[in-house]
């Protein structure tokens, strides 16, 4: 009983983890901006989830310090309001 359990937690949290990394390339390719809260809205999972699997946190924060010139609603909101 505990052996499928087991297995049904790692498939859960593997396609988990294959809809973040395809939220994340659709992201990348509609030049969108990515951080945790748009990951998060994209997949439905939480942003603790993300946080905790080092291997998303790492390719979120890689990428968001990498998107200067993408800018978020709110900011494009408040150019062309000036």
């Amino acid at each position: 009983m505990k052996k499928t359990s087991k297995k049904h937690a790692q498939l859960k949290s593997r396609i988990s983890y294959e809809k973040v990394d395809m939220a994340i390339h659709k992201l990348i390719k509609d030049i969108k901006v990515i951080n945790f809260n748009t990951v998060s809205e994209a997949v439905g999972v939480s942003k603790p989830y993300l946080y905790k699997n080092p291997a998303i946190r790492g390719c979120i924060e890689t990428l968001r310090s990498q998107q200067t010139n993408v800018q978020t609603q709110k900011a494009v909101k408040q150019n062309v309001e000036r």
